[in-house]
């Protein structure tokens, strides 16, 4: 009940329904992140029946959104425990199998991306963080609000920003 009442929460949170409702990338990559969590609990009690089960397609993950890439982590986690909850003796074949099947797929995938990337943004930037950061360049932080406005006026911001961000922009707006 705790998971199905945090996952109905997190659907309906009127922001995450709008942004859910737009045309981006985001619904992809919680879909395939929600995917990847399912994959990687089911391979962890029967390792040698889940081999080559489909984790191959983490490359499709690394090229949604840069933060669905804690699926990497969290497949290497999978199999590293479900290679240790095997019985003596341990198939190391099927260990190399599995990471065999696992990252060379989601590299061929993911690497025309990051090569594009490099090309487009240079080296080494084939995530594009980079060129984000130098996007974002000038952007007030906390610490500057507060010295310009007061600690006040920034905890005021932060309220009204977190509340217009939880219940959407639109009832943000007409609530001004």
């Amino acid at each position: 009940m705790l998971a199905l009442g945090t996952a109905a929460f997190v659907a309906f949170v009127p922001q995450h329904v709008a942004m859910m409702a737009g045309a981006q990338n985001d619904s992809l990559a919680e879909l395939l992140l929600a995917l990847i969590v399912y994959q990687s609990q089911i391979t962890i009690p029967d390792f040698k029946s889940q081999v080559g089960s489909g984790r191959s397609v983490v490359g499709t993950r690394l090229v949604t959104k840069v933060t669905v890439y804690i699926a990497v982590p969290l497949v290497a986690v999978a199999i590293w425990l479900a290679y240790r909850l095997q019985s003596s003796p341990r198939d190391w074949k099927g260990l190399n199998q599995e990471w065999r099947t696992c990252l060379c797929p989601a590299l061929m995938i993911a690497l025309p991306l990051w090569i594009r990337n490099m090309v487009v943004y240079g080296w080494p930037d084939f995530l594009a963080s980079i060129r984000h950061d130098a996007v974002v360049l000038g952007q007030p932080t906390p610490a500057e609000w507060i010295a310009k406005y007061g600690l006040t006026e920034y905890l005021r911001q932060f309220m009204v920003t977190t509340f217009n961000s939880f219940w959407g922009s639109l009832a943000g707006w007409a609530c001004r």
